[in-house]
């Protein structure tokens, strides 16, 4: 129901705690009572099922990964009335991706905002022509930890990576790279592919069709969170959760598994 709302605004934490209680409430209680054992909890619950868990959404976290799909609008769609607004106000010399927070913020900003760590870890520029890739603070290298240009020089400020091809062709100036930048960069430089398609574009590097599913950017928060709270290993659990059994089967193989079934011991120690 408050998904409507988090694709735009950031709930108050306390809001999602709230919500986070009724699910629990609703999912532990037993048949027609209001009342149940919380035999586990939430926070062991929402762990990826992979990991142990249930695979429920912490909804302070879910709500950032939607929140990023309007600041991945700002970013590939720039010539947009809300884009140009947004541009216009909090960084008109900058992009989204490198953008503060500003003075006087509204609530619908600081809360797009949030989502700006997620898209600078997940975001990536396809060379196509070069002419719309800013050579310096835009994600376009092919390297998973840091896609961004490390040489310092003024040589390179405000210039497009189509300064970096031969004119009038489609392959990379090799010398005029490796004179300019660091080795690290010139090599990455090099091995990177240019699109056939001549217009330059933005895509998902954890997605293989470069789409951006809300899926993959919780993941990749969940992935960047300590692993404190998931138990068993990967393998075993993708071996339960895929058996051709019906869902009450697997709910009752896993609650006996984490020790959440009313047996006579687990009833004595609550």
């Amino acid at each position: 129901m408050p998904n409507y709302a988090m694709f735009v605004f950031l709930l108050p934490t306390e809001m999602c705690k709230q919500i986070e209680n009724m699910m629990c409430k609703y999912w532990w209680k037993s048949g027609k009572k209001e009342k149940g054992i919380h035999w586990m909890s939430w926070e062991r619950m929402d762990v990826s099922k992979s990991h142990g868990g249930m695979g429920f959404r912490h909804l302070h976290e879910f709500n950032i990964a939607l929140l990023g799909k309007q600041g991945r609008q700002l970013v590939t769609h720039p010539n947009s009335l809300v884009a140009r607004i947004f541009k216009t106000k909090y960084f008109p010399g900058d992009s989204f991706l490198t953008a503060n927070l500003g003075t006087s913020p509204s609530f619908i900003w600081r809360s797009i905002l949030l989502a700006q760590q997620i898209l600078r870890q997940g975001l990536s520029r396809r060379v196509g022509d070069g002419s719309t890739v800013k050579i310096k603070n835009e994600p376009w290298l092919p390297d998973e930890d840091n896609p961004y240009i490390t040489t310092e020089t003024a040589k390179i400020e405000n210039h497009t990576v189509s300064a970096l091809m031969v004119p009038n062709e489609r392959k990379w100036d090799e010398d005029l790279v490796k004179d300019v930048f660091n080795q690290r960069d010139a090599n990455l430089i090099l091995a990177t592919p240019l699109s056939e398609n001549s217009r330059d574009s933005w895509f998902w590097r954890k997605d293989k069709l470069g789409n951006y599913p809300f899926k993959m950017p919780y993941i990749l928060i969940q992935e960047s969170k300590p692993l404190v709270n998931q138990c068993g290993n990967t393998r075993f659990w993708k071996r339960v959760w895929n058996l051709s059994v019906p869902p009450k089967a697997k709910n009752f193989m896993w609650r006996a598994i984490m020790g959440c079934l009313s047996t006579k011991d687990m009833l004595r120690i609550k």
